[in-house]
């Protein structure tokens, strides 16, 4: 903003200049109703007064209301935004503006901070109150992506859409790619969810709880090996046993183990019993055998994931 208005022509005398000289003029000036000049020739009351309103740009004598100005300043913003949403649909990327230095606030900041997400995680967020989950969107016409969704009404919130895997309409709630953001962390964390979409991400507890006490939903869990060539089928089931149990951090211990917390002895925040037979939200190691890491007995035993995701989708009934 700043590097647009001191970029633009400058009047050829200096709007604060004229201000004070016609209050100047006005302190000297008789009250019998009589033009005086103030030192400026040809410089009158009226002319005065037109100065504090009227800028004369250098180039040719056009006179701006200040007024118009902001409006020209809105409009080129309004201009840019429609050129970068034009050029996002034109190629399917999309290009941050943080370069540019302009400056987005309120509403408008909410709906540009939703498209500068950066890899390949990125998109718009067009969905509206109909929206309970990422099922209820048009699979045929919305790519995956970060969409808003409104499972309880109210605000709503944003969340990954998986609109590509086995027919689309998935929640995604979980991902692991790269070990860039810390899982070993405490309840209110995973209460309120932490991370980001674009990267590796836990949705939140209280989402997952908003989303499925309102329908039956189907769980998808895709595992990524290190040192797997090109399969696909079933990873076996090794949530089985977690089943009915509460949740785990390290600092809430709801397991049913007698003297260990599963959740600080294995650095995760699962639904452990005593302990595990998978544990996703464990550390990521890397390539090799550990369960403290992101664990799927089921698959490969003791072997840490390259990536995990996790996500559901309603049933329709």
């Amino acid at each position: 903003m700043n590097q647009l208005i001191t970029s633009a022509r400058r009047p050829n005398v200096p709007i604060k200049y004229n201000v004070r000289k016609c209050e100047v003029f006005n302190q000297n000036a008789r009250g019998d109703g009589k033009n005086k000049q103030n030192g400026r020739k040809g410089e009158s009351v009226e002319e005065c007064a037109k100065i504090k309103y009227f800028m004369n740009i250098q180039r040719g004598s056009l006179k701006v209301y200040r007024s118009e100005i902001h409006m020209r300043l809105t409009m080129w913003f309004g201009l840019v935004l429609v050129l970068l949403l034009a050029k996002t649909y034109a190629d399917g990327k999309l290009t941050s503006t943080s370069d540019s230095g302009v400056c987005f606030y309120g509403k408008t900041a909410e709906q540009v901070l939703s498209i500068l997400a950066t890899g390949k995680y990125r998109s718009l967020l067009p969905s509206g109150p109909h929206v309970r989950d990422c099922s209820d969107l048009d699979r045929k016409h919305y790519k995956s992506g970060v969409y808003k969704i409104f499972p309880a009404g109210g605000a709503g919130f944003k969340a990954y859409c998986d609109m590509e895997t086995d027919g689309g309409g998935w929640t995604v709630f979980q991902r692991r790619q790269d070990g860039k953001v810390d899982f070993y962390r405490g309840w209110e964390d995973y209460v309120n969810g932490f991370g980001h979409f674009n990267t590796e991400f836990w949705l939140g507890n209280d989402k997952l709880y908003k989303l499925t006490s309102r329908g039956q939903y189907e769980l998808r869990v895709n595992l990524e090996d290190f040192n797997v060539n090109g399969y696909s089928g079933t990873a076996g089931d090794s949530l089985k046993r977690h089943n009915d149990h509460a949740f785990s951090t390290k600092d809430k211990d709801n397991d049913t183990h007698s003297s260990v917390n599963c959740a600080k002895n294995y650095k995760g925040a699962w639904w452990y019993y005593t302990c595990h037979a998978s544990n996703l939200n464990g550390l990521y190691v890397g390539n090799k055998k550990d369960d403290k890491g992101m664990r799927w007995s089921q698959w490969k035993g003791s072997q840490s994931m390259k990536t995990t995701s996790m996500m559901i989708r309603r049933k329709r009934l």
